[in-house]
């Protein structure tokens, strides 16, 4: 064998490594995003489920937003705890927007989400939170609630 031989076997064993090693870094990044994803599915759930919790669980909260549900005029204390609990709301939503957007959400947890808002946009508390914030929100974030603002007057 000569030189020239050894040297073109050299280079296609070093093109099969390059190869092999491009198709591990491929499903290495392939793990890698799932993994990411499900961490922030993860958290995404963690936000939801301690933001329900305070509602449950803290006795002026859960006070108020009985009378937010009952039609009952709230007192100005009241008041003011409602709005800054749906502002905190809306922001979680725009989070999970951008969670979307970034593709870290998939397509049906966002379609669920979107009902969840225009579940909740259907409350004055939480539309007065939205407009009140609206101009510091994320423009795409803002274009997609009133989507689901109009989508919700379409159907009455």
């Amino acid at each position: 064998m000569n030189w020239d031989a050894i040297g073109a076997v050299g280079e296609v064993l070093g093109a099969v490594g390059v190869i092999v090693t491009l198709v591990y870094l491929a499903l290495q990044i392939r793990q890698n995003s799932l993994t990411t994803r499900a961490e922030i599915r993860q958290s995404l759930a963690e936000q939801q489920i301690q933001f329900i919790n305070s509602r449950a669980t803290d006795p002026f909260l859960r006070g108020a937003i009985d009378k937010v549900y009952s039609g009952d005029p709230l007192t100005g204390e009241e008041a003011f705890g409602v709005h800054s609990h749906c502002l905190a709301h809306v922001r979680l939503f725009e989070n999970y927007f951008a969670q979307y957007k970034l593709g870290s959400m998939e397509v049906g947890d966002w379609a669920a989400m979107r009902k969840l808002i225009s579940r909740h946009l259907s409350l004055d508390p939480y539309r007065n939170a939205f407009e009140s914030v609206r101009t510091t929100c994320n423009a795409d974030f803002v274009h997609e609630v009133d989507q689901i603002l109009e989508e919700d007057s379409g159907r009455l």
